[in-house]
This record gives C-alpha cells, structure tokens and sequence, in this order.
C-alpha cells in the first residue's frame, strides 16, 4: 500500500504554513504527523494532536525553535485532493479551539488529525498498516480505506474575508 509521497525537508526554506509533516519516531517504527502555521528565519509552529497526554487539552500549538533537530517531512498531496495551505491553517485553528475529539490509536489518532486539516478526510495509513501487517480484522481492512476516500467531515468556505468551518 503506498500512502502520500513525501520528501525529507533539509531546509527551514522547503517549510510553508499548511503543510502536512511527518516525524519518524524509534526510528521508523511510527510517524507523529502535524501541521505547519507560520515558519520563521530559525523556527516553525505547528498544531497537532498529542492525545491526552496534556491535561486534557488533546490539540497543541507548538514552536519548535531549533531547525533539524529532529528530522521530518513534507506530505505532497496532489493539489486537487486537499484544502488550499491557507485553508488547512485554519482548519487547525479551528481545531485548536474545539478540540479533535478523544484519541484513539486506530480511530483517531494524530495522521487523521493532520489529514482532516488537510482533506477534510481522517485517514491513517500507518494504522492501515499495522492492521495489514498484524493480520487483523481482514475483512474490515477494505472498509477502513474505503472510510479514508469516501467520508468527509469538514468542510471551509470564505465568506467575507473570513474562513467558516463546518463540521459535517
């Protein structure tokens, strides 16, 4: 199964606000996904999901000050598949002001986070993955793909100048 190419980011000049990045964890074993807000000369914020490790608060605003200190990439969606970059920012506001629901492993975790700002479809390929690859629930694997196509759940307009998100 493929997934959305990506490309490894060596410049904090190949970082824009709405992307969709990726960061290998224990090596490649998993990926934690965010999205990019703003980008400085030497640091870039990001919005992501970080379950329920904070408090309660599940959706985090982050700056990360220091530039390659940890490795990660760039999604590239095909352009008529996702949300403007500016559209995706917003959403991750949106979401960082209502919250992103309760975490879940296989159900909700920080891709379909990322991939909502991005989509407006939660998906995880790496939960596809381990379910392929453990051999479980076979029968349900085609369902979960085809929930990551075919299920939307948000939608953005611009209404006089300003972004509405809508839940759906």
């Amino acid at each position: 199964m493929g997934g959305i190419p990506s490309k490894e980011v060596k410049s904090i000049r190949e970082v824009q606000p709405g992307d969709h990045i990726k960061y290998h964890r224990l090596g490649i074993t998993y990926a934690h996904h965010a999205i990019v807000v703003s980008v400085n000369a030497n640091s870039y914020t990001v919005i992501h999901f970080d379950g329920d490790k904070t408090g309660g608060k599940n959706i985090i605003q982050e700056t990360k000050h220091s530039f390659g200190a940890e490795k990660f990439e760039v999604l590239e969606y095909p352009s008529e598949n996702r949300f403007t970059r500016e559209e995706t920012v917003a959403i991750a506001f949106y979401f960082l002001r209502e919250g992103f629901g309760k975490y879940s492993l296989f159900g909700n975790n920080c891709e379909h986070f990322a991939t909502t700002c991005a989509t407006g479809y939660p998906c995880s390929i790496q939960t596809l993955r381990a379910a392929i690859a453990a051999n479980v629930y076979v029968t349900g694997i085609p369902a979960l793909i085809a929930y990551c196509k075919t299920k939307k759940v948000v939608s953005i307009k611009k209404e006089n100048g300003r972004f509405v998100i809508t839940p759906l």
